[in-house]
């Protein structure tokens, strides 16, 4: 996986869900705009999204580091 930007102080400015697709707008604290595109979604949990709320960290797996704790929590 290629490195992602700094996200540490950064902003989400929107989700956008429609069928089995997320895209989450992100904003760096210098201002770069970015797009998460999650495609083949069959869940997505969100907890405490609230305007004005900044990023203290994003972390990126690839489909083989989830552990089962994960999975479940999203399923719950």
């Amino acid at each position: 996986m290629d490195s992602a930007p700094d996200f540490h102080d950064g902003y989400v400015d929107g989700v956008l869900l429609s069928q089995h697709e997320a895209r989450i707008l992100l904003r760096t604290v210098a201002g770069r705009q970015f797009m998460l595109l999650l495609n083949e979604l069959e869940r997505l949990r969100v907890n405490d999204l609230k305007e004005g709320n900044i990023i203290f960290e994003i972390n990126f797996f690839e489909p083989r580091q989830l552990a089962p704790d994960f999975i479940f929590e999203v399923y719950e």
